[in-house]
């Protein structure tokens, strides 16, 4: 029998992330979902990102940390989606940060919908601390795409197809699919160009998901 919040497994690479991956993992443990486990990669940082990962793990159950040589962020992410145990997956880089309603929202519109995909806009903050938000133009009830739909739509350059993060993924529609390792441009972008080219059912909400940080003005 289903339970009623599944496990929802984030996955975060972390390279040399000591000034940010406190924040970032805050962000994931103190979701209102309350069935998420965070798996964070190591990927070989020289800074003190090792200690502040095995600190969070002796402080929270639900923490997972992995170390292992730099790969770079693809071989990152793998290693995470082989370690993760949840029925749904999410992504999450190091200087970022999820609202605190961003899982529980993304998996009531996948049950409701029954969606494969959910994906949520972002709110971009500067350096200066000012945000603003980056929608994906849907007001209201999200926009459903089915079939072969989400692949039109990243080829027509929609802004909800260009990054892994920011989304909930059913673990059966990544089953075989990993990032290109060693790729470091436009991984997120193949990665997810593999992923609809199957037949699925995305959904694009309104709702903001992430506070995505810029580096540059």
């Amino acid at each position: 029998m289903k339970t009623e919040y599944p496990l929802i497994s984030v996955i975060i690479p972390a390279y040399n992330a000591e000034a940010t991956i406190r924040r970032a993992a805050d962000s994931v443990l103190g979701q209102s979902y309350p069935n998420v486990e965070l798996v964070v990669v190591n990927d070989g940082s020289k800074d003190s990102t090792r200690d502040i990962l095995e600190q969070l793990a002796a402080e929270h159950p639900n923490f997972r940390c992995i170390h292992q040589e730099n790969g770079g962020v693809s071989k990152a992410r793998n290693t995470g989606l082989a370690a993760a145990a949840g029925e749904y997956i999410a992504f999450l880089d190091a200087d970022d940060e999820m609202l605190p309603n961003c899982r529980e929202m993304l998996f009531r519109v996948s049950e409701k919908e029954n969606c494969d995909i959910v994906a949520g806009p972002s709110i971009r903050v500067r350096p200066d601390g000012s945000r603003t938000p980056k929608g994906y133009g849907v007001e209201g009830a999200p926009l459903i795409w089915q079939g072969d739909e989400a692949l039109q739509n990243s080829l027509k350059d929609h802004p909800a197809t260009y990054s892994v993060w920011g989304k909930l993924y059913r673990r059966e529609v990544l089953a075989g699919i990993r990032f290109v390792e060693g790729k470091r441009i436009h991984e997120d972008s193949f990665f997810l160009f593999q992923v609809f080219g199957r037949k699925l059912r995305m959904a694009v909400c309104a709702e903001p998901t992430i506070y995505y940080y810029m580096t540059a003005q």
